[in-house]
């Protein structure tokens, strides 16, 4: 009767111990599968899609074409357009040009300019009157009172002024301004005093 209990216990035993190693394989698949296929796809799939494709995307296509297409294609255009253009003397990337009237050099200082009339490179000035012309033998001059263009004028005794009514005349011994004059004996002199007079006869 004693080996009968003592078998029993240990077949119970047994079946703890086998359950035993049955519950132990199982903890170590689901911790296989967490770690395993869990952590790789984490850390594995999903670390590298994000680090390698963001930054390829950024770094890669980005900086190329702003650093490589754009500053390339800028300086070749500049490079260009400074050496295979020809100015006006027919020199590549020179600076020479032509001015209004149509003389090319590279000396802005010698530009044409335009006369009083607007004609470039015309020779017409404004004389003191304000007249516009190529004429220089019409320009207008001071008058005796020092006015541009005016009209005074010096008359024989000196006199300036516009009023001809009061010029001066010549007196009967042709001085100008004199005061001279002929008495009825064809005397000419300035002193009336000696002026001939008429006698008793008339």
């Amino acid at each position: 009767m004693g080996n009968f209990y003592k078998w029993i216990f240990l077949a119970a035993l047994s079946a703890i111990t086998i359950l035993g190693c049955t519950g132990s394989g199982n903890s170590e698949d689901d911790t296989s599968s967490d770690t395993g296929t869990g952590d790789v796809s984490d850390t594995g799939t999903g670390d590298v899609s994000d680090t390698e494709t963001e930054d390829d995307s950024d770094t890669g296509t980005e900086d190329v074409s702003d650093t490589g297409t754009e500053a390339d294609s800028d300086t070749e255009s500049e490079t260009d357009s400074d050496t295979s253009v020809l100015d006006c003397a027919g020199t590549l990337g020179g600076t020479a040009t032509l001015d209004n009237c149509d003389v090319c050099d590279t000396d802005a200082s010698n530009d044409c300019v335009q006369d009083c009339a607007g004609t470039w490179g015309g020779t017409a000035t404004l004389d003191n009157c304000d007249v516009c012309d190529t004429d220089a033998s019409n320009d207008c001059v001071q008058d005796c009172a020092g006015t541009w263009g005016g009209t005074a004028t010096v008359d024989n005794c000196d006199v300036c002024d516009s009023d001809a009514s009061n010029d001066c005349v010549q007196d009967c011994a042709g001085t100008w301004g004199g005061t001279a004059v002929v008495d009825n004996c064809d005397v000419c002199d300035s002193d009336p005093s000696n002026d001939c007079v008429q006698d008793c006869a008339g």
